[in-house]
């Protein structure tokens, strides 16, 4: 599996940012590392095995927490500007 095919957020992102969603009254925060991969940090991961994990996509991400396919693209939101959190998805329209 080779890393670079599979960091689908490569071409949008240049550096570390971080990413939120709610799910079941929950919000789960995750971060986008500089190698473009997501990793759950201790403090937003809702449950020890997905902080083990590294994704490759904001879908990917999200299917570990709600346990089906969902569209990553539209439920991760990135913080804009400060307390002006998008969908991810204006992302790749915006580039």
């Amino acid at each position: 599996m080779e890393r670079a095919s599979k960091a689908v957020l490569a071409k949008y992102i240049k550096h570390r940012i971080h990413i939120r969603m709610n799910y079941k009254d929950k919000t789960y925060i995750a971060h986008v590392r500089r190698d473009v991969t997501i990793k759950f940090p201790s403090e937003g991961a809702g449950h020890a095995s997905l902080q083990k994990q590294i994704y490759y996509s904001p879908s990917a991400a999200v299917k570990a927490i709600v346990k089906h396919g969902v569209n990553g693209w539209a439920t991760w939101c990135y913080e804009r500007t400060r307390g002006d959190w998008k969908p991810i998805d204006l992302l790749r329209r915006i580039r």
